[in-house]
């Protein structure tokens, strides 16, 4: 057999504030985005064993998933970037 799946999401703008503070909002709001995967595989039902290629973020976006302030200054996380590779999997007996 051969399968391929591709996922979309989407996340609206959010605000990443823990505290609401008005004069920190515009740093700590994260606009929105869309990320892509992709995964291609072939394989055997019968013989039990599928190969894989696959991308994550496809689309390479940038986005940040906390941002916080305080009096050491801002600190920003961001989501995984493009990311690829190779699986392969086998199942023993049934």
């Amino acid at each position: 057999y051969s399968r391929t799946q591709l996922e979309y999401a989407y996340r609206s703008e959010r605000d990443l504030n823990l505290v609401v503070d008005a004069s920190e909002e515009p740093a700590l709001v994260a606009p929105g985005y869309d990320l892509i995967n992709l995964r291609l595989a072939v394989g055997s039902e019968l013989d039990g064993w599928e190969a894989s290629l696959f991308v994550e973020n496809l689309t390479d976006e940038k986005y940040r998933t906390a941002a916080r302030t305080n009096f050491f200054g801002m600190y920003e996380l961001y989501g995984e970037s493009r990311t690829w590779g190779v699986a392969f999997n086998y199942q023993w007996g049934s």
